[in-house]
């Protein structure tokens, strides 16, 4: 039976995204489990993540909690005593007001686990590509929440650069009023030679352990500023910095009680390279991130942060579909993030911190 089942995987595996969907649903139709069934058997998954450390109340966090009939769509509803409001395992979520079936959502997971396009992840999902594109977004920004919060610092041997993007406003209306220039008709042509202000540095940082974290700092070079506000509070006192030869990490090591190690001069850079302190690893950070970014086409300004988080949890999943898939799961279901549609269009062509 175990034979049997290994080489049904297997032979699942070598199916195409549509003829897995059609299979599983084919599956589906034949059990004796129904659409309710599945259903509740998520809105219990969503109950038991959210509140694995018992019941609270998710708008004032008191546990004297007691059971209120259902919502309107059948989900579980609970009273608070203390301050008096009823909420379910939804509320101050990203699924919270969503008018979709949380099947789609989970079939989302799904898309967004594989890497999947706008339009390709709507046709599977059956919803529109405003309503994926939105949905990604909102994914994204309950992914970086949990990121941020929960991401431990990085310690020990920390290998620090940063690349740079093209500043782009694709998607953005009334782009002579944001930018002042006209929108470009294709690519995103540079002006300036060499480092400039249509350039957005991104600082970036990887410890020896692997785990990595990137975030927009300014426009043009970096400086002590965009450093600080980056990567100032990540990064373990007493580590060990190692960067190229700009003067900046040394008053960044200065500043937050750091090593500094200088990969870039010729003569300790062979004894350093035997000691594991380098910038190799980062570089080949910066390298993977550009291919990452690559088959999005451009992605806009305003939404690289996210991407960016999407990046690095992928990357520290080490591309796993399973746990890239659980790490999106468990964001959409516990972080306390609702982001409405129209705030996502609306957000700052260039969210700089310095």
């Amino acid at each position: 039976m175990n034979t049997l089942i290994s080489d049904l995987v297997s032979k699942f595996r070598s199916f195409s995204v549509e003829q897995q969907t059609q299979f599983l649903s084919e599956i589906l139709s034949t059990t004796h489990y129904t659409e309710n069934h599945s259903h509740h058997r998520i809105e219990d998954s969503i109950e038991s993540i959210r509140f694995i450390d018992g019941l609270f109340c998710p708008l004032c966090g008191d546990t004297c909690v007691v059971k209120r009939g259902f919502t309107a769509s059948g989900r579980q509803r609970y009273l608070c005593k203390s301050c008096k409001h009823t909420f379910s395992d939804t509320t101050k979520t990203t699924l919270q007001y969503t008018k979709k079936d949380l099947e789609i959502w989970v079939k989302y997971f799904d898309c967004m686990a594989n890497h999947f396009s706008i339009r390709k992840s709507a046709r599977l999902c059956k919803i529109s590509i405003p309503t994926a594109f939105n949905w990604r977004h909102k994914i994204l920004d309950s992914l970086r929440n949990r990121f941020y919060n929960k991401s431990e610092k990085l310690s020990g041997v920390v290998e620090a650069d940063e690349t740079f993007f093209h500043l782009s406003f694709k998607g953005s209306r009334h782009i002579e009023t944001v930018a002042g220039r006209k929108a470009h008709k294709r690519g995103n042509a540079i002006n300036k030679r060499g480092l400039s202000k249509e350039q957005v540095c991104v600082p970036c940082a990887i410890s020896i352990r692997g785990n990595g974290l990137s975030q927009i700092g300014k426009l043009g070079s970096c400086n002590l500023s965009a450093l600080s506000l980056t990567l100032g509070n990540r990064i373990k006192s007493g580590s060990i910095l190692c960067s190229d030869r700009l003067n900046v990490y040394n008053d960044f090591c200065l500043r937050f009680h750091l090593e500094h190690n200088c990969s870039g001069l010729k003569h300790v850079a062979k004894l350093l390279d035997a000691q594991n302190k380098h910038i190799q690893h980062i570089n080949g950070y910066h390298s993977s991130m550009k291919r990452f970014m690559r088959p999005f086409n451009g992605v806009a300004t305003k939404y690289l942060n996210n991407y960016l988080v999407w990046y690095n949890e992928a990357r520290n999943t080490n591309y796993d579909e399973y746990s890239l898939r659980k790490n999106i799961k468990n964001g959409v279901y516990i972080e306390e993030i609702y982001v409405q549609r129209d705030y996502i269009s609306a957000r700052n062509p260039i969210p700089v911190v310095a």
